[in-house]
């Protein structure tokens, strides 16, 4: 059971908690949150691309795309020799990989 003296500082703590959370405004008084108003200036489109970067050519486009497939094909390659019992097929895939990074090496790429 609950004397009038705990009651009382109940009520105190309460009422000094509520004090604190009244004025939010206080604690941003002192800080400085940016503009209040918005600018068409804000909203402007990103400016465009410089020109010296040029699409690619079609010659390019066509060399990414097939060091692309060869890289890929490589990857299949290396997952097949990781997993394949057979010796002589495992081998072969070897051959094919060297085949393979041969031809990247022809055209290029790392």
């Amino acid at each position: 059971r609950m004397s009038a003296g705990d009651d009382s500082r109940l009520s105190d703590s309460l009422a000094s908690s509520s004090m604190k959370t009244s004025s939010p405004g206080n604690a941003m008084a002192g800080t400085s949150s940016g503009p209040l108003q918005f600018s068409k200036e804000m909203f402007q489109p990103p400016p465009p691309p410089p020109p010296h970067l040029q699409p690619r050519s079609d010659h390019e486009q066509e060399l990414k795309a097939e060091l692309m497939l060869l890289r890929a094909r490589m990857k299949e390659l290396e997952h097949n020799i990781s997993n394949c019992p057979n010796i002589s097929l495992k081998e072969k895939f070897k051959q094919e990989v060297r085949e393979i990074k041969e031809k990247i090496k022809e055209k290029g790429g790392s």
